[in-house]
């Protein structure tokens, strides 16, 4: 069984898909462990007034988050998966994809500052908001399609 597995590792285009599917399901596995570990810290320190302040931000920033991925980890991906000998085209699709995300990224950003400067609820606490869009910019700087 090991002498099967070894042979099926050996070939190089399945090694990087093991390589490629290991990555992926570490990142996804820390994107469901991290929160456990740390909700019930945040929760302690900020007080339920806060915390339910930090979760009211970070569920508006989830909408700015939507809009500056766009469909693209389903689009992208599959002309990555079509294109993926043709490094010229992962090229192009790579750098049109970014130039994209990084307008949404800018249009997302003007919204932000709009509702921060006329509306109450957001005006009250800015820096808030402006420190939780770092996970938009994250978002867009992570090219997780590509992969």
């Amino acid at each position: 069984m090991f002498a099967k597995l070894n042979k099926l590792i050996a070939n190089p285009e399945n090694k990087r898909f093991l390589g490629n599917f290991i990555s992926l399901a570490t990142l996804q596995g820390l994107n469901y462990i991290l929160p456990l570990l740390t909700l019930p810290y945040l929760v302690r320190i900020l007080g339920a007034e806060k915390f339910g302040t930090l979760a009211f931000a970070t569920a508006i920033i989830s909408y700015f988050i939507v809009l500056t991925d766009y469909g693209f980890n389903f689009t992208a991906t599959r002309e990555v998966a079509v294109h993926k000998e043709n490094k010229e085209k992962l090229n192009e699709i790579f750098s049109s994809v970014m130039i994209i995300k990084f307008f949404l990224l800018v249009i997302s950003f003007v919204i932000l500052i709009v509702l921060v400067s006329f509306f109450d609820k957001f005006s009250s606490d800015p820096e808030l908001y402006f420190l939780t869009f770092g996970t938009v910019l994250g978002q867009v700087l992570f090219p997780i399609w590509f992969f």
